[in-house]
């Protein structure tokens, strides 16, 4: 019987072992003791070798074991992470990122981007969660502390190693080759904004290109989150995911879910107004205030009132938070109240200095260096540490009790906040001196980052909550923190200059928008200047512009929302952004916070809105007059000066024609109130003349007429913008419409907003009944001015059946098609129980039932092929081409002609020049990446599910489309090559 020791001796060296017993074996062969043959001999060589190779096998599968056991106990423990409690929303995003890293042959670096709080540190923890139940070593990966060099694989290899410090060092060297040679290694990356801090702006993209592109080659099953940072990451091979907001409604039922006694009514007011589903962050804090009582103890205020905006309430929820982590929170550290304070005003030091230099790591040291730039922030911090009792406590013993209250993490020499949002928040607590600094805010404002900005509007709400306490009827000032914005704004024409224009707006709106006009005035004559740059990718910051810029211009009372200068200025820049912006996904943002502004976005823009229908309709009048008689010279000058203005008017009547119906939709005539029955009136004829001139719309201002009216049936009678007899006029308006479209898609788009009128708004109900619901769609296209219906539009209506039979709209209806492919979303529909939408903004295409998504898939592709590059009227030419009830053979019968994979480089081949020769559409091929923008992309994960919903057994075309008349060979084959454009970006 082999010995304790023995085995273990075995253990740690098996191969020595091994050899050993072979070589004594041989040698007693030769011996005069046994004498065996040679067959015999290589038997029992083989035999023992196998033997022998089987429990080297054993043995270091235990070793590797043994590691990953004591590395799971690590992880269940919460590894490099805090415990967030329950996450929701996220599992569809998970799902569809480790399809991609299952693939090795195309296996990409996934990069998740997301703005500050967007829950980015929350998807990589539920990936750790689902990657270690399969079996596989998910390795979180802190990236703030690399300095000079950035290597994914090695600072994973230094993390295990640094987990399962209590073994042997070689029996965690071999479970590491063992693991990566499996390919059961995934790094998860978080934070690579914050990598390299000691390496300049173009050093740093040079280290972080070369990373993620050997990273590629290595095929590392690698997943980095980084703040958005656009083209940088576009111009090399990784999959780009952006996190989209959270579902209202699983937001709202996870705070039901806890200890949560209040009325629901309450917790659908708190995740609204402060806007959770975007910045997860607030649900964690809303959490730890729930199970500590502090919102039951009536501490919080569940009213509406003055300046009761998104960042009002959350500096309320910081602030009770606060006063929760000082008295009740972690019970188990043993820190006095007295403590506790002086832990947080040091970390207010701390993060002010951080917010300063852009960085979440800041060094423990930088007070004892501390320049004169700080002085006015540490005397404000020594003289509340005076009041509190507690000035025998210094900064990094400060430092140490923030730590053990798990607000940081000392690494090195440095303070790391464990969240921008903490750190945003604790610098907030000393904007009041910070902002009265020339020399901090000059510092500061030279290159501002987007905590800092963030802490700058958190202090603007909390200056608003003390002064609503002092004296409730005077809106508070901080005008000169809007004036140090606007002078550090001016001249920059980049992302970052937006933020800090939006940052102006939202401090503003604190004191009534004195300032907006101004304000509105200035980025007007700034916007067309403004371009991407190799850091940002401009498109997102716009996004987030308009986004608040258009609740800012909501936000004020009623009674002060008037038509007046600011007002007016407010709603023009959006108009001009809707019609001018050279992004398609910022002109739509534009137009929808237009129709979401009601009676006074439509007072606003009255001179510009009214006559652009009949202006458009008597140019149209003029050009089929007949011919001029000026000679062909002039001919030729004005057929060229109306090409130049052709462009602006082209998406001037476009962006008219969407709002005709959606303002409609939004503007409300209330009882006695004369002003606001004149402007319903006004923007119903509005609509009429848009409906009465149909036959004299191009293709383009029918299909936005028709996405307008479905804006506006996206709207529930719960929505504070509509109202019954509004749904009822632009249901008899939708009807109109579809008795007259002549496009296939303006149909396609008319019966959604029909199905979404009809669905009922009672929360209780599920649906109609099915002979019913065939009965009302039949009615519907009925009405269709053509004797067969377009395949789409066929497929659409049984869809909206669907939609109505079990009241369920976001898995067979979507409202915008390119908009629904750029979001993952949960592959549950969403909950819409909190919801004033059907579809809310959070719905992507995951949600969507097999045939929706088929049908959306081609719905695109036809679009993009119709309304690539090119003039309106060439577009317009296109869109005409595909009038009818046919299909081009590209999509139904030979997708061959299309060629997606084609390279956007040298001489593109012209519109048809592919096609079938008994093809009359001239579409192909396919646009090549460049000619299409970024929302018009089929995202890779979505042409994947496209690939695998095809059925691999069975029927042919078991899982096809009706339309699609092709094996689904070549259908699986052609989602093959669309996902591998994905790739390539």
């Amino acid at each position: 019987m082999i010995s304790g020791r023995f085995w273990r001796r075995a253990t740690d060296e098996p191969a020595l072992y091994a050899g050993g017993i072979l070589v004594l074996l041989n040698i007693v062969a030769f011996s005069p003791v046994w004498r065996p043959t040679g067959e015999t001999l290589g038997a029992a060589n083989a035999l023992t070798a196998a033997l022998l190779a089987f429990l080297v096998k054993l043995v270091e599968s235990r070793k590797v074991g043994r590691v990953l056991k004591s590395y799971s106990e690590w992880l269940r423990q919460g590894g490099p992470y805090e415990i967030v409690g329950a996450i929701v929303g996220r599992e569809g995003i998970c799902e569809e990122i480790e399809c991609e890293l299952r693939d090795r042959k195309s296996r990409n670096p996934q990069l998740l981007l997301g703005g500050v709080g967007a829950g980015k540190t929350s998807v990589l923890i539920l990936l750790t969660e689902n990657l270690a139940r399969r079996g596989l070593l998910p390795v979180p990966v802190q990236l703030g502390g690399s300095d000079s060099t950035l290597d994914f694989l090695e600072l994973a290899h230094r993390r295990f190693l640094a987990a399962t410090v209590e073994l042997p060092e070689d029996d965690r060297e071999r479970a590491w080759r063992r693991l990566v040679e499996d390919d059961k290694v995934v790094v998860l990356a978080d934070d690579l904004q914050e990598a390299l801090g000691s390496v300049g702006a173009l050093g740093r993209e040079s280290v972080v290109r070369s990373a993620l592109q050997r990273a590629r080659w290595q095929r590392l099953p690698l997943v980095v989150t980084s703040l958005p940072h656009g083209p940088l990451f576009r111009a090399i091979d990784v999959t780009v995911t952006e996190l989209e907001p959270l579902d209202e409604g699983e937001v709202a039922t996870l705070l039901h879910m806890s200890d949560w006694h209040h009325e629901r009514l309450q917790g659908e007011w708190l995740v609204r107004t402060a806007q959770m589903a975007e910045a997860p962050f607030y649900l964690r804090l809303t959490g730890e205030l729930i199970r500590s009582g502090l919102l039951e103890s009536g501490t919080f205020e569940f009213a509406e009132g003055p300046w009761r905006d998104r960042s009002r309430v959350r500096v309320s929820l910081w602030k009770t938070w606060e006063s929760a982590l000082v008295r009740r929170l972690h019970p188990e550290v043993a820190l006095s109240e007295a403590e506790r304070w002086a832990a947080l005003e040091w970390l207010s030091v701390y993060a002010c200095i951080g917010l300063r230099d852009d960085t979440v790591a800041v060094p423990l040291d930088s007070l004892d260096m501390a320049s004169e730039v700080d002085v006015p922030i540490i005397g404000e911090v020594l003289r509340r540490l005076r009041v509190q009792g507690a000035e025998n406590i210094d900064a990094p013993m400060g430092a140490a009790y923030a730590e053990a209250l798990g607000l940081v993490e000392i690494q090195g020499a440095s303070v790391r906040f464990r969240n921008s949002l903490l750190q945003a928040y604790f610098g907030s607590r000393l904007m009041d001196v910070a902002t009265r600094d020339s020399l901090y805010m000059a510092s500061a404002l030279r290159c501002p980052s987007r905590e800092l900005l963030i802490s700058l509007v958190l202090h603007s709400r909390a200056v608003a909550l003390r002064a609503t306490r002092e004296d409730p009827a005077a809106p508070p000032h901080d005008f000169h923190v809007v004036e140090l914005l606007r002078v550090a704004a001016r001249g920059r024409a980049d992302a970052r200059g937006l933020d800090v224009w939006v940052t102006a707006v939202e401090i503003d709106n604190v004191s009534g928008g004195s300032q907006l006009a101004v304000i509105a005035q200035e980025i007007a004559v700034m916007w067309p200047d403004i371009r991407s740059s190799l850091r940002e990718n401009v498109e997102v910051n716009k996004l987030e512009f308009v986004r608040r810029f258009g609740e800012a211009l909501r936000a004020t009372e009623p009674s002060e929302q008037t038509c007046g200068q600011r007002a007016r200025q407010g709603y023009r820049l959006l108009w001009s952004i809707s019609g001018r912006d050279n992004l398609a996904s910022v002109r739509l943002a534009a137009s929808r916070e237009i129709a979401d502004g009601g009676n006074v976005a439509r007072a606003a823009l009255d001179s510009v809105l009214g006559s652009t229908c009949r202006a458009a309709c008597g140019q149209r009048r003029e050009n089929r007059g007949g011919r001029s008689a000026d000679s062909p010279l002039r001919r030729r000058a004005a057929s060229a000066e109306r090409e130049r203005r052709s462009d602006e008017e082209h998406r001037a009547r476009t962006v008219s024609a969407w709002l005709a119906p959606s303002l409609a939709g939004s503007v409300v005539g209330r009882g006695g109130d004369s002003e606001a029955q004149t402007v319903m009136l006004r923007a119903r004829e509005d609509l009429m003349q848009w409906l009465v001139h149909g036959q004299d719309l191009r293709m383009t201002e029918e299909i936005a007429l028709a996405q307008g009216f479905k804006y506006a049936a996206n709207r529930r009678l719960r929505h504070p913008r509509t109202s019954r007899e509004t749904k009822e006029y632009l249901m008899e308006r939708a009807l109109q419409m579809l008795a007259g479209a002549a496009h296939w898609f303006s149909q396609v788009t008319l019966i959604q907003a029909l199905a979404l009128w009809a669905l009922p708004d009672d929360l209780e109900s599920h649906g109609m009944d099915r002979r019913a619901a065939e009965e009302t769609v039949n009615d519907w296209t009925r009405r269709i001015p053509t004797q067969l219906l377009h395949p789409f539009v066929r497929e659409a209506a049984e869809l909206a059946v669907r939609a109505l039979e079990i009241g369920q709209p976001t898995r067979f209806i979507w409202l915008d098609e390119r908009e629904t492919l750029s979001r993952v979303g949960s592959a549950q529909a969403p909950a819409l129980l909190l919801s004033d939408v059907w579809l809310p903004v959070s719905t992507g295409w995951k949600a969507l039932d097999r045939r929706a998504q088929q049908l959306m898939a081609d719905v695109v592709l036809l679009l993009n092929l119709t309304e690539r590059e090119g003039r309106p009227a060439e577009i317009e030419s296109r869109l005409s081409g595909t009038l009818g009830h046919h299909l081009p053979p590209c999509l139904t019968s030979d997708r061959s002609p299309l060629l997606p994979d084609l390279p956007a480089v040298g001489e593109l081949p012209l519109a048809g020049s592919t096609c079938l020769r008994s093809c009359q559409f001239s579409l192909c091929p396919y646009p090549s990446p460049g000619m299409l923008p970024r929302q018009a992309e089929l995202p890779a994960a979505f042409c994947r599910t496209q690939r695998t919903s095809l059925s691999r057994a069975g029927a042919v075309r078991r899982h096809a489309a009706p339309w699609q008349r092709m094996t689904r060979w070549e259908l699986r084959r052609f989602w093959d090559v669309m996902r591998a454009r994905a790739l390539r970006g």
